[in-house]
């Protein structure tokens, strides 16, 4: 993610009468929770919990670790999110208007 695209989406969000006074841990523990469910899909096909062919078995194996990787890199995002956002609710005659 970054910055410019991040400030032009609440600009963008703002001019057409979107409001962004609400909290904002739900949107991102909705993150984690999305990426949670593909790991557990994922595992559950990896370990052969459920019936899958060998190919489905290394495909799921292969997506275990992206999503691993993924929920690593969000976690990193997070505080980088919280800090814009916080500055988004601060600035009222900055870039974000």
């Amino acid at each position: 993610m970054r910055r410019n695209h991040f400030e032009a989406f609440v600009k963008g969000y703002r001019s057409a009468g979107g409001r962004l006074d609400y909290p904002l841990e739900p949107a991102l523990s909705a993150g984690y929770a999305s990426k949670l469910g593909w790991l557990a899909y994922s595992l559950s096909k990896a370990l052969h919990l459920e019936p899958v062919t060998e190919k489905e078995q290394q495909v799921a194996v292969q997506q275990v670790h992206e999503t691993l990787k993924a929920l690593k890199n969000y976690e990193a995002l997070c505080p980088v999110i919280k800090m814009w956002w916080h500055d988004s609710q601060q600035n009222t005659t900055s870039t974000f208007q």
